[in-house]
């Protein structure tokens, strides 16, 4: 009888890995599909970042940070008038509405700090602001604390990744 349960449970042992390997076999078979769609997926993924850091560095491109205008604008229509009048006069550089993208003031308003905020614009190509880069040795050395205390242009080509 002993022989008889050794026998049953050899038997019943070789079943067993039959069947579970006939169940790994089944799982890697749906598995591999699985890791297949995941690898392809993640090459998406990266060549999506990869994109998404391009176009962000080219429309950085088109961006300056002046420093030192004083803000006494009330509008961003007022700030643009005020940055076209500065490069006409110190930089002796006619600036258009439609080349201006977007504009705006860096930072928050400080109540009791009477430092001027820096101004971020962007272009709509990089022609007007090359232009106004290679000018900015022209600016006027004139005793106005207007434009004495104005350091003007700073190229915004760096990338912070966080």
């Amino acid at each position: 009888m002993d022989g008889q349960f050794q026998l049953l449970f050899e038997k019943m042992k070789i079943e067993m890995e039959t069947q579970s390997n006939t169940i790994m076999a089944k799982i890697d078979e749906k598995l591999i599909p699985l890791v297949e769609e995941n690898r392809n997926l993640r090459t998406k993924v990266e060549k999506l970042e990869n994109e998404l850091e391009y176009l962000k560095r080219g429309q950085r491109e088109n961006n300056i940070i002046i420093f030192g205008l004083e803000e006494i604008e009330t509008s961003k229509l007022d700030l643009i008038q005020k940055l076209k009048e500065h490069f006409k006069e110190d930089l002796e550089i006619n600036l258009e509405n439609f080349e201006v993208n977007k504009i705006h003031r860096l930072g928050h308003k400080k109540p009791e700090d009477n430092k001027s905020r820096p101004i971020l614009c962007s272009f709509v190509n990089n022609w007007k602001k090359n232009e106004i880069i290679k000018n900015k040795k022209n600016l006027k050395k004139s005793t106005s604390p207007r434009t004495t205390q104005r350091k003007c242009c700073k190229r915004e080509n760096s990338y912070k990744q966080s």
